[in-house]
């Protein structure tokens, strides 16, 4: 048997019925519209680029072994794996430089990606691509003296998102693309979140 909602009468509650279910299903495909919206603007606003990229998604980079800061760059490395873009370690036709450099307080970076040569120039894209060599990421070795392994290690990864094309976001919750170390540090941000890897997908 069918109840209508409201009336009575041999037409009354199937008429109603139906403007009722129609009125119901109108609401309910407008607040699903609406938060169809809600969710592409959040996922919209969750990386952002710095106009940049590699004309490959197979990067390589290279950091001597003897640097302290060797293995904390190869982790850093390994935990951007499984996306559309890639990061190897190599030691022919670099991609992208690492090092550490103990620079103390003498520069307000815990680590900068930059045009290599220079203190923290940012690394020439001509038409939006790196140049192959040229982009340097660098640890700010003393700065980070302090940290744990793993806060180390989240700077170096934050540093290989700027080199492979994303920016900095202040959007919640934190991501590694975020830009104050002691703000991730917080959220125990130390890899690529979901955002982040999104980002990278998208770029590439």
């Amino acid at each position: 048997m069918r109840i209508s909602p409201t009336g009575s009468g041999p037409k009354g509650p199937v008429t109603r019925t139906r403007t009722w279910r129609r009125a119901v299903g109108l609401a309910t495909a407008a607040l699903l519209g609406a938060l169809s919206v809600v969710v592409i603007q959040q996922s919209a606003n969750a990386y952002a680029f710095i106009g940049c990229k590699w004309n490959t998604s197979a990067v390589r980079y290279y950091v001597p072994s003897p640097l302290l800061s060797f293995p904390t760059w190869l982790n850093a490395g390994d935990s951007w794996a499984g996306l559309d873009a890639s990061l190897t370690w190599i030691n022919s036709n670099v991609h992208i430089h690492a090092t550490n450099e103990s620079r103390g307080n003498t520069v307000v970076w815990t680590g900068v990606t930059r045009h290599r040569g220079t203190l923290q120039d940012m690394p020439p894209c001509p038409g939006g691509i790196f140049t192959a060599g040229q982009v340097e990421v660098v640890l700010n070795w003393t700065a980070i003296s302090g940290y744990s392994n793993a806060q180390k290690q989240g700077v170096a990864a934050h540093e290989f998102g700027h080199a492979l094309g994303l920016a900095h976001t202040t959007t919640t919750p934190i991501k590694l693309m975020y830009p104050y170390d002691s703000n991730r540090h917080s959220a125990g941000v130390t890899t690529p979140q979901s955002d982040d890897r999104a980002g990278i997908n998208a770029l590439y």
